[in-house]
């Protein structure tokens, strides 16, 4: 009985270690690459129930970069079109029917391939879980560059389109470079991308509530208007 009792408590605590261990890492600032200037574009970051993504202004730069994914079937062109949202998170949330199942759990738990998916939206009307950034021009490159090299190319230089675009759908699933597991998560990465363009950002965000609180640890977090 004993051993049952200490089991459960292990199994108990893990978790709320974890959690503990999430918030504090997002305290604590990680190295960054120091670029600064005049903070003239900005960025949004996007919540959902499990995980941020990044939104970028549909520039005429921006579209350029991320072309590739119309031929996957984003419609990029769409005169609606004011943002794109990419985030990166494990191959098994983009297989049919796994998105919130054990087994795709698991894998992302003990390791999984990584994706990035590709959307666009026109307008953003104020919510909850909706945040802007603002970055210089050299922060801003700095993102788009780093977003950009985290998709997975194949010999010839092309991008490896996972999901196309299916009818009455908007988002493409590209693979992705690095290993999705646990300890890094695409909330993870949003602070590691963050911190390559500039800001100052906690070390480790594995899930969304280390990215919230990062924000505003940080003073990122800016009010939707």
């Amino acid at each position: 009985m004993q051993r049952v009792l200490r089991l459960l408590t292990v199994v108990v605590s893990l978790p709320l270690i974890f959690i503990v261990l999430a918030l504090f890492g997002a305290v604590l600032a990680g190295s960054h690459s120091g670029l600064s200037g005049d903070r003239v574009h900005k960025i949004g970051l996007v919540r959902s129930p499990l995980r941020y993504d990044f939104l970028l202004p549909a520039t005429p730069d921006t579209l350029k970069r991320f072309a590739f994914s119309k031929r996957a079937g984003v419609p990029l062109n769409h005169p609606a079109v004011e943002w794109l949202m990419v985030g990166w998170s494990a191959r098994g949330s983009a297989e049919p029917g796994m998105d919130m199942g054990f087994v795709a759990f698991w894998r992302g738990f003990v390791g999984d391939s990584a994706i990035m998916r590709i959307d666009v939206t026109g307008h953003l009307e104020p919510m909850k879980g909706l945040t802007f950034i603002d970055l210089s021009d050299a922060q801003l490159q700095a993102l788009l560059d780093t977003i950009e090299a985290g998709f997975r190319r194949n010999d010839a230089g092309g991008f490896i389109s996972v999901d196309p675009v299916s009818s009455g759908q908007t988002a493409a699933v590209f693979e992705a470079t690095g290993r999705f597991h646990f300890g890094h998560t695409g909330n993870a990465w949003v602070g590691e991308t963050l911190r390559a363009a500039g800001l100052e950002f906690g070390f480790w965000t594995p899930i969304p509530q280390s990215v919230a609180l990062s924000l505003y640890w940080f003073a990122h977090d800016q009010p939707v208007h």
